[in-house]
């Protein structure tokens, strides 16, 4: 159904309609055993939980292969296109150490080294790999990738997509408007966002030497489904409706369309997906009074660092994705990334 409806809507509008939009949120799903990757209780259950376990910060490969094999792809330095994010005299490196606690929360103290200093660098928690999609031969219809629902377009018209020929094969670049996006901030569901008027809590601060260093312990389990709390994919605060000519007013950002045409707007902040009380409209609480927040219905598949190009943190929305080695647009770039699917427990 999705399928034919993505390539009933690519025909209908024309490749002249469609830039080629550069989305990397994180290089997308080939099969559905990307989204539910298989689970390891085995190797969460004693190891990590007793004394925690340490990850190398790994790239995506260059090539594309489905499903994302496990380690995802070699050490650093990543594919930046070119753009200065490591520091000329150091080798980019980062480790993850994670440790599974008796109230099963899990606490992260992530180190980096080799990293320019002066960026902003954030790191976020990625709920499955948002990728290109193979096409066939034609180009129309491409692969459509298989999600849980609330991971889904609900609009299409609203989906940022395009098709790049040149790549063989060819594959389409589809960021979908959905319920749910497909990261949140590594930081616990409580802390506070500043949209950059301040440190954020996910934000690691790079020293002179090209070091950084966050620590965190999350207030759930983002190696379990239905723990981790969700972005809010219908909604990001921005000002493009601004008058033109108001103090106020936004341009569109880094060449970026929806597949209707409609310019895209750098967000400047989100919020976390909330439970509604469909009687009142009021929100669902917690017995702790807090809102009740809707949960992942999978684990998170690895941890994303980013650097932003603009040096502007966007509270709990990281931005607009760039795609290495096609065109310069979006507004940041992956320094690396922490595989978490082998820690994945029931």
């Amino acid at each position: 159904m999705m399928r034919s409806m993505l390539g009933q809507r690519l025909r209908d509008h024309g490749l002249s309609r469609l830039l080629v939009v550069p989305v990397l949120a994180l290089v997308g799903l080939g099969a559905a055993a990307a989204v539910h990757p298989q689970l390891a209780p085995h190797l969460a259950a004693a190891g990590v939980k007793d004394k925690g376990t340490v990850i190398d910060m790994t790239c995506f490969p260059k090539a594309i292969v489905f499903p994302v094999p496990p380690g995802i792809g070699g050490p650093p330095p990543c594919d930046t296109s070119g753009i200065p994010v490591y520091t000329p005299s150091a080798e980019p490196s980062g480790q993850a150490h994670l440790t599974v606690m008796d109230d099963d929360t899990v606490h992260f103290d992530i180190k980096l080294q080799g990293i320019l200093p002066g960026q902003t660098v954030t790191a976020w928690l990625i709920w499955y790999f948002q990728f290109l999609y193979p096409c066939d031969e034609s180009g129309f219809p491409c692969t459509a990738p298989t999600l849980p629902d609330i991971f889904v377009s609900v609009n299409p018209d609203k989906d940022i997509i395009s098709f790049v020929p040149f790549l063989d094969p060819p594959y389409s670049i589809w960021v979908p408007f959905a319920v749910a996006a497909h990261s949140v901030p590594l930081a616990r569901t409580g802390a506070g966002y500043t949209e950059g008027l301040g440190r954020e809590p996910n934000q690691i601060v790079i020293d002179q030497a090209g070091n950084g260093e966050l620590r965190v312990k999350l207030d759930y389990n983002p190696l379990k489904p239905h723990q981790g709390p969700l972005r809010n994919g219908l909604a990001n605060t921005q000002q493009g409706a601004a008058p033109a000519g108001s103090i106020a007013i936004q341009p569109p950002c880094c060449g970026l369309v929806t597949l209707s045409g409609e310019p895209v707007h750098q967000p400047i902040g989100s919020s976390f997906l909330r439970e509604f009380d469909p009687a009142t409209g009021f929100q669902k609480l917690e017995a702790n009074g807090r809102p009740k927040l809707v949960r992942s219905p999978v684990p998170a598949v690895f941890i994303s660092i980013i650097s932003s190009l603009d040096n502007h943190t966007k509270g709990i929305n990281p931005g607009l994705p760039y795609v290495p080695e096609l065109f310069s647009f979006g507004d940041h770039v992956i320094l690396g990334v922490f595989d978490l699917r082998a820690f994945h427990q029931q």
